[in-house]
């Protein structure tokens, strides 16, 4: 992907398309980039439902830079009063590449079949 500018076009719409926080998500992201260009992002918007049927939002956005990984998650928390409107809450990472020592990837499948065919099933049957 080629270098572009701080807080990209691209990015910024992303955050804005979202239309959770828009302004809160931009401006933690912008300040732990700082002066450093991105050279890819992902924007991710997730709402549920939670026990009592309402929708709780959470966007998690990651973005490149030459030097660094930069996680920013917002959460969205219930309105404490009656009255009151819900709030968020975000919280923002930079790593620096050179402290990564390790990843750590998890993956999930529907059933075993997907996963070693239905060959290699039989084996680990009871």
């Amino acid at each position: 992907m080629r270098e572009t500018r701080v807080l990209t076009d691209g990015l910024r719409a992303a955050i804005e398309r979202s239309g959770y926080y828009p302004g809160l998500v931009s401006d933690a992201v912008a300040s732990a980039l700082g002066s450093e260009p991105v050279t890819a992002y992902v924007v991710h918007h997730d709402a549920i439902f939670d026990p009592g049927m309402e929708v709780r939002r959470h966007m998690t956005v990651l973005a490149l830079t030459p030097t660094r990984l930069v996680y920013s998650h917002t959460d969205e928390h219930p309105a404490e009063e009656p009255d009151s409107r819900p709030r968020a809450e975000t919280s923002t990472e930079a790593i620096r590449f050179a402290k990564i020592s390790s990843v750590a990837l998890s993956r999930a499948v529907r059933s075993e079949e997907r996963l070693v065919g239905k060959e290699c099933r039989s084996r680990w049957s009871p």
